[in-house]
């Protein structure tokens, strides 16, 4: 027989323990207590309802104590609680389980996308010489654009709104737009719909020997990858590289 759940609080109730069993035994359905054994020397007046034999009195009964708890919390006892409040009592009685809940270990695992050509490449020996480079510090700082916003950016944007950044840019000759910009995935990604959009044709794809994990519950084998030349911004401050795109055949929005 299964041990009934102990609780670390108890709702408060208009009636004594016995007189509440009495009243709901012939009426809610009630687990059939667990066997316990009896103790020797036992007084004949400590007799418990619940087990049906002398070893407790029945209001010192932890066993149905519990299961009362139960039907409390479940609110099928609301007559006989001294809170008649559903809301408050049981949002009451679940703060004080989380507050005196032990820190548990997190069993579940999310990880981002990865995948893709993050970290030098698809073969260990792109991604040793990605690593050197890395790795070797030098003394000169390369010129870099200074970044700034003015007004006229912050036009039509509403202050303390928490949108994904997504831009529009030049792909294949293409303005590209609503493209999300993803600083947590390590793999450009293109999807078939886009991809036939832009006019491309499947045979420009390379092999792709990698799996991306990260979009959805199912790992993901794309149909390729293929360079691209891609615009950011316009006029002088603009710049194009080629970038690798790895082109997936998923639904997104």
């Amino acid at each position: 027989m299964e041990k009934p759940r102990r609780y670390l609080s108890y709702t408060p109730l208009k009636v004594s323990l016995v007189n509440v069993y009495r009243e709901i035994c012939h009426t809610e359905r009630l687990p059939p207590p667990r066997p316990i054994k009896n103790k020797k020397g036992e007084s004949r007046s400590d007799y418990c309802e619940y087990h049906k034999m002398y070893n407790h009195p029945t209001n010192d009964c932890y066993d149905l104590k519990n299961v009362i708890e139960k039907l409390a919390r479940e609110g099928r006892l609301d007559r006989y609680l001294v809170e008649r409040s559903d809301n408050h009592g049981k949002k009451k009685r679940e703060d004080s389980d989380r507050r005196y809940r032990p820190p548990q270990t997190p069993e579940r695992h999310v990880h981002m996308i990865s995948g893709g050509f993050g970290g030098g490449g698809l073969t260990m020996s792109s991604r040793k010489r990605h690593l050197k480079r890395v790795y070797q510090v030098g003394n000169k700082t390369p010129d870099l654009p200074t970044i700034s916003f003015t007004k006229e950016d912050g036009q039509g944007i509403m202050p303390g709104h928490d949108d994904p950044v997504v831009i529009t840019m030049i792909l294949a000759n293409a303005n590209l737009h609503r493209t999300l910009v993803d600083q947590g995935s390590s793999a450009d990604i293109l999807f078939k719909l886009a991809f036939d959009k832009l006019g491309l044709d499947e045979r420009e794809l390379k092999a792709y020997p990698d799996t991306l994990y990260g979009l959805g519950d199912m790992l993901i084998k794309p149909l390729g990858y293929i360079p691209l030349h891609t615009t950011f911004g316009k006029g002088k401050n603009s710049k194009t590289l080629s970038i690798d795109f790895i082109v997936i055949d998923v639904g997104s929005a």
